[in-house]
């Protein structure tokens, strides 16, 4: 909000009562607006300008150095355009109705910090935050290098109004920046072992600094190094640098070398003629996007076989995929129907088209690091055709909504010590959702939740009550379908996603049912089961529904 002159006057003499700002002077007239201060700063009188923006009180304030104090005090936290980071909101709770108040916690956090600078008590900072002091102000490029322990030569290319993007060959022709046969700028990765300072204010990088850099590299690339340095001086080189970070993980910093006039290797001791400048990089490696995205980077590595693409199993394959599973395997037979793109992942582009190869597609447009593969054949098929394995994948995930195909791979699966699959499926009319994990050997598996055929087969963990159709018909019998919602399809996914994720996670798991639990306000005419009825548990571990008698597993109990 805007605040007027007088409110701005009596935050002032709030400041100045509080003893953290002398010799106040109020800007109200222009936007930020702001209040400007002496503050102490170890014993010396340092002016602070605090920027209040349009959000204020609802953000917190901004507090700048008001001179270039940052150019002789080379300190943390202070930013290349004299902000004091003295706070991450994300971390912070405060009363916007205390406006003085966060005012003064602003000042009071900004001296703090100015002071732990001075005295060097935060100066680890400045290895774990060092991509932000090195980037500040400067022009973007896009980085997919994974992080690593050697020089390795990369390359980049700058489209045509477009950012830097530096990569392997093979990534910039996967994600269409680059073609097979085109001629890249070279480019080199380096990472680096020892503890270094970000630049300065205003700094100007010369090709010495960069040499500097190369100090702290391990031998073994200080040899590979002094190689590349005996090298022809190329037109221009990007260098991405790997910093180590205190708190763990690693920064990234790049710049680009171009020869101006200079005949040997920008690396080679004492050459000139090299400009540089620095660029900020955004990191877009499958790992980095996986852990920033809220996935599991140790889920990169592992394979999951997903059969049935339809609505529940297309939303489940693309939250796999965002939740970090690195390699999918899609199964499915049929083609997206039109009337279906209602509730299903794909929509109107894919309709008419395999939804197990479509899948592939869209998932790989969205999420281009991801190993998807797609088998436009039924299970059987797919197994009779040796297109794979069970004991190809880490788990299998069955959404086919068919009991007669997925208590069938149950038998399959169940005797093999070690097999474990989740069965995935949506109740009619929005009663529902459910997902089992079979862990193999374990007592309690898919068999053991359906009655016996000779009692009539039906399901003991559906909220719909047996020998009901449900399936309706909107102009005759080729229009046969079963009556659930998108929201139905999302959520049943969303919840066999979780059990997947947890059980490639975990390792050792019990078999387990769990589900979700909707309204019966769409079933007029129809009855709800005795799971639905007597209102249990949502959630139940192997043992409370193994079947002694079971075929399948009540021999191993």
């Amino acid at each position: 909000m805007t605040l007027s002159k007088e409110e701005l006057d009596s935050i002032a003499a709030e400041l100045v009562r509080a003893g953290v700002l002398t010799s106040t002077v109020v800007v109200a007239d222009q936007a930020p607006q702001m209040v400007s201060g002496l503050a102490t700063v170890t014993g010396a009188p340092t002016r602070l300008n605090v920027a209040l923006d349009a959000d204020f009180p609802t953000s917190l304030p901004l507090v700048f150095l008001a001179d270039d104090w940052g150019k002789t005090h080379h300190i943390p936290h202070v930013m290349f355009d004299r902000l004091v980071c003295w706070a991450e909101s994300g971390s912070l709770r405060w009363d916007p109705t205390d406006v003085p108040g966060i005012v003064r916690v602003a000042v009071e956090e900004a001296v703090r910090t100015l002071e732990d600078g001075l005295a060097k008590r935060n100066y680890k900072d400045f290895q774990d935050e060092f991509e932000s002091y090195w980037s500040s102000g400067l022009v973007e490029a896009t980085c997919y290098l994974e992080p690593g322990n050697k020089v390795r030569f990369a390359v980049a290319k700058k489209p045509k109004g477009g950012d830097l993007e530096i990569g392997s060959r093979a990534t910039l022709v996967r994600l269409g920046v680059a073609t097979p046969w085109e001629t890249l700028e070279p480019a080199v990765f380096i990472p680096l072992i020892g503890a270094i300072l970000p630049p300065r204010w205003g700094e100007v990088w010369t090709a010495d600094h960069v040499r500097r850099l190369l100090i702290a590299v391990s031998r073994a690339d200080r040899a590979m190094l002094r190689h590349l340095a005996k090298t022809e001086a190329p037109r221009l080189l990007h260098v991405v640098f790997q910093v180590q970070r205190p708190a763990g993980g690693e920064s990234f910093c790049g710049l680009t070398l171009v020869n101006v006039e200079a005949r040997a290797h920008p690396f080679s001791f004492g050459a000139d003629g090299w400009a540089v400048g620095r660029f900020n990089l955004i990191r877009a490696n499958k790992e980095h996007l996986a852990a920033r995205g809220g996935g599991h980077v140790e889920l990169l590595g592992k394979r999951v076989l997903v059969v049935g693409c339809g609505a529940v199993g297309g939303h489940l394959a693309f939250e796999l995929a965002r939740a970090g599973v690195g390699n999918l395997t899609l199964v499915d037979s049929q083609k997206l129907a039109l009337e279906n793109v209602h509730r299903h992942v794909l929509g109107w582009r894919y309709a008419k088209r395999f939804k197990a190869a479509a899948l592939k597609a869209a998932i790989r447009e969205s999420l281009p690091f991801a190993e998807v593969q797609a088998v436009d054949k039924s299970l059987g098929r797919a197994l009779t055709d040796g297109d794979f394995r069970y004991s190809d994948f880490d788990l299998v995930v069955f959404a086919v909504g068919d009991p007669v195909v997925e208590l069938d791979a149950n038998r399959k699966l169940w005797p093999k010590v070690g097999s474990r699959a989740v069965f995935v499926w949506v109740d009619p009319l929005g009663l529902g959702g459910h997902a089992i994990r079979m862990a193999g050997g374990e007592r309690g598996c898919l068999e053991c939740t359906y009655r016996p055929m000779r009692e009539g087969g039906d399901s003991l963990v559906s909220f719909a009550a047996p020998g009901q159709a449900f399936s309706r018909k909107l102009t005759g019998c080729g229009s046969s379908f079963t009556p659930y919602g998108s929201a139905d399809a999302v959520q049943t996914a969303v919840l066999g996603a979780r059990v997947v994720v947890e059980t490639l996670l975990a390792g050792d798991v019990p078999s387990q049912v769990r589900s979700w639990k909707g309204t019966d306000a769409a079933m007029a005419g129809f009855k709800t089961s005795p799971r639905w009825d007597e209102g249990g548990s949502l959630e139940l571990d192997g043992g409370d529904y193994a079947q002694v008698q079971c075929p399948v597993c009540g021999q191993r109990r």
